[in-house]
């Protein structure tokens, strides 16, 4: 193969593999911070990909290991897990805003990622305060507890997956209570089964289904 064409191809490889190696970093290293880390406020971890080579066995700096921890701690850095022999990979926490400046410019250094976080959902106290969330019974626990009446199912004994998910004993502790609504996607519920029955009259509420007294036949 013409040396050129091999150069090249080496040359466009190098993004890709670039990113690859960095991801597998960020998740080999998504863990807790050690308490060295965490008590240093406001600290931003990142990871450092060392410059190298993959080879049978490990990784092969094109610096030394000792140079790359000199490095993170000449930029206001501190190691919080070193995967250099295995993968070429760094984490660190820091408080220098230019520490990622600072190392991108080592010859030894490949790149540098800065964690990110994503909050998906409020936390409870949030949606409490934004009102995304409304509580309709504003005390605990909730009324209606105890050990569940007893039930006018004679088959319920036979229901194998509520023994199997140990519902008996949790209804001894609390069966439940009115307050809370349950929603049940479903096309085959009989409204009139003992379930759903409280004294003589359904519980149950559909928008476009049968529900109540059970059909007679003709």
């Amino acid at each position: 193969m013409d040396p050129q064409q091999t150069s090249e191809r080496r040359q466009h490889n190098e993004p890709s593999l670039k990113a690859v190696v960095l991801a597998a970093a960020l998740a080999l290293i998504a863990t807790p911070l050690s308490s060295v880390a965490t008590a240093e406020t406001g600290a931003t971890r990142y990871t450092v990909v060392l410059a190298g080579t993959a080879v049978e066995g490990g990784f092969a700096l094109e610096g030394t290991r000792e140079g790359a921890l000199a490095l993170v701690a000449s930029a206001g850095g501190t190691v919080t897990m070193d995967l250099s022999k295995q993968i070429g990979v760094l984490a660190a926490v820091s408080t220098n805003p230019a520490f990622a400046e600072t190392l991108r410019a080592s010859a030894n250094v490949e790149e540098v990622g800065e964690e990110f976080v994503w909050k998906a959902l409020p936390s409870y106290d949030e949606a409490l305060a934004s009102g995304a969330l409304t509580l309709s019974h504003d005390g605990d626990p909730l009324p209606g507890g105890g050990p569940q009446a007893p039930h006018a199912d004679p088959l319920e004994p036979a229901q194998w997956n509520m023994e199997l998910i140990r519902a008996p004993q949790a209804h001894a502790t609390q069966a439940g209570s009115s307050l809370v609504e349950v929603g049940i996607l479903d096309t085959g519920i009989d409204g009139a089964h003992h379930d759903f029955v409280r004294g003589v009259q359904s519980n149950v509420r559909m928008a476009s289904a049968w529900s109540g007294s059970r059909p007679t036949s003709s």
